[in-house]
């Protein structure tokens, strides 16, 4: 009757508002979440240090015995080179849900469950 429509009427509504909500955090451009983070050339260049400087024997650690690749992985904060490596991984660990405050929360799955859950 009457009030089964008023009560879908009032269900859509709420499903616009949620949805519109969940577009805009998509879309934001401060989110920053429909464009790549990092480009094609930018990863080149990271495996790249990798490869040279991050093995590099100049920059092995004799006191902990580690490489510096080992050290950025690590998140060593008393690094003094590398330091822009260590703030990749935690971009990267912070995306994939290995945050540093150990909640392990993930952007991505947190959106895709919202959305599951409105949908």
């Amino acid at each position: 009757g009457r009030a089964g429509s008023v009560f879908l009427s009032l269900l859509f509504l709420i499903n616009i508002a949620a949805q519109s909500i969940f577009l805009y955090g998509i879309m934001s451009p401060e989110l920053g979440m429909t464009s790549p983070k990092y480009s094609t050339h930018a990863v080149e260049k990271m495996r790249e240090w990798r490869e040279t400087l991050g093995h590099d024997y100049k920059y092995y650690s004799h006191v902990t015995g580690k490489t510096i690749v080992a050290r950025v992985c690590e998140i060593d904060r008393s690094l003094n080179y590398g330091s822009d490596q260590v703030q990749t991984i935690g971009n990267l660990q912070g995306y994939l849900g290995k945050s540093f405050d150990g909640t392990g929360l993930c952007i991505g799955a947190l959106m895709c469950t919202i959305a599951l859950t409105v949908w």
